[in-house]
């Protein structure tokens, strides 16, 4: 080969190329978002989830239509919760039990909110909340193309009653106190 008699030749042709493929295409990333999520930052209020979701029932204890929640499988660290029309910042309306943020309830179960995760490939939607019934619309979605789910199941069973294994997007009114999630990648 003629090229390896002239080795300056082969080097500023090697350069050459190795400039055109640089700058030809951007550099290569794992990352497949363009910045790092924000997570709503929701602190533990102990006393007032106690005194909705674990304090007797009865006309000092908590109401027993008054919604519950609690993570069956995932949890609220990496959550991004918004609060529909409402001045009430998410910390303020989310009431956790503790630390561990995996149970939690609403300062207001009349005011609608959506939760979030992984980068908004699920979420969870309440609304609707009906005082007399205690009854309450839930909607999951489901990014196509994503593996994750979300199902929501009531406390009367483990069966679940709204699935996104098979929807991108589906809803349901549910007459629970608790309503466990969960959260799978």
């Amino acid at each position: 080969m003629t090229l390896f008699r002239y080795p300056a030749l082969a080097a500023l042709m090697i350069l050459a190329y190795s400039v055109e493929v640089i700058h030809a295409w951007p550099a290569p990333t794992m990352n497949r978002f363009d910045s790092c999520p924000s997570y709503t930052k929701l602190l533990p209020r102990y006393d007032l989830y106690h005194e909705h979701c674990e304090a007797d029932a009865g006309p000092s204890g908590s109401d027993p239509k008054w919604p519950c929640f609690t993570m069956w499988y995932g949890d609220m660290t990496t959550v991004n919760a918004t609060v529909d029309n409402s001045k009430t910042a998410p910390d303020d309306f989310f009431l956790l039990k503790n630390g561990d943020k995996l149970d939690f309830t609403t300062r207001d179960p009349k005011q609608a909110f959506t939760l979030s995760w992984f980068f908004t490939d699920l979420s969870m939607s309440y609304s609707d909340f009906n005082q007399d019934t205690g009854c309450y619309k839930i909607t999951l979605k489901h990014k196509e193309g994503f593996h994750r789910r979300i199902w929501v199941s009531d406390e009367a069973g483990k069966d679940r009653d709204i699935d996104t294994s098979n929807y991108h997007e589906t809803s349901k009114t549910l007459c629970t106190k608790w309503l466990h999630i969960h959260v799978k990648e």
